[in-house]
């Protein structure tokens, strides 16, 4: 333990024992000179985030610190534990510190309020003895029984049949008629069918193109006669003349 807290133990105890009868033998201190907390009060029972009041004055103030102990009363093995310390503006009938007592075991201790002076070294000290602390403890919730899943059944797919769209029907390509076919003069045929095969639409084709030879014939022979008779009346008419002027 550090040397301040083995003398800070000292002073606390020698001053818890000397503290009674001084009370009773002392004058009331001044208005200017005093060091008590107010609250909470010897006994109290106090949870969660506690605002000590007090008052901590001097004409001398230099600082003060809050601490606290776990016990009933302080003794010279008091394990103190600040609160604040160190604090150099005075309080009068305010707030001194804040303590939460979420974090520490339900049970009972003890606050000490030190006030330091200047040019004196031993700390003020004033107690509040006895005070539970007790903070409900939260009831653990109970965790959830899981259910166990249903066990899984196999599933076996069933084929359904899948009907195919018609097949469509091919309609018949055209062809042509037998009548408008020409049907070629095969020989072979002709031994095979034992007699002669006569093609009328053949026969009146090659007709007609010998008519048209023909007519093309004619037209040009009298296309040429009627020139060689134009030729000969030309000539004749600038060499002798038109008729009448010979």
């Amino acid at each position: 333990m550090p040397r301040w807290r083995l003398f800070f133990a000292a002073l606390i105890l020698g001053a818890g024992l000397a503290f009674p009868m001084a009370a009773m033998l002392a004058a009331p201190p001044q208005q200017e000179d005093q060091y008590v907390i107010l609250y909470p009060q010897e006994g109290a029972t106090v949870s969660g985030v506690v605002e000590i009041v007090g008052t901590v004055v001097h004409p001398n103030f230099v600082s003060y610190g809050v601490l606290y102990a776990p016990g009933p009363a302080p003794t010279a093995d008091s394990q103190w534990v600040e609160i604040v310390f160190g604090v150099q503006q005075p309080v009068v009938n305010g707030v001194l510190a804040t303590w939460d007592t979420t974090a520490l075991p339900n049970g009972v201790y003890t606050l000490a309020l030190a006030r330091y002076r200047q040019g004196i070294d031993t700390p003020d000290v004033a107690f509040v003895r006895n005070i539970t602390v007790y903070n409900p403890v939260e009831e653990a919730t109970p965790t959830p029984t899981e259910t166990p899943l249903p066990t899984a059944i196999p599933f076996t797919p069933t084929s359904v049949p899948v009907e195919q769209p018609p097949t469509a029907t091919p309609y018949p390509s055209p062809t042509s008629r037998p009548e408008e076919t020409p049907t070629p003069f095969s020989p072979a045929a002709e031994e095979e069918g034992g007699g002669f095969t006569l093609d009328v639409s053949r026969l009146r084709a090659a007709f007609l193109d010998g008519v048209k030879i023909a007519l093309l014939l004619f037209g040009l022979w009298g296309l040429y006669v009627f020139s060689k008779a134009a030729v000969r009346y030309y000539l004749r008419t600038r060499r002798f003349g038109p008729p009448g002027k010979r």
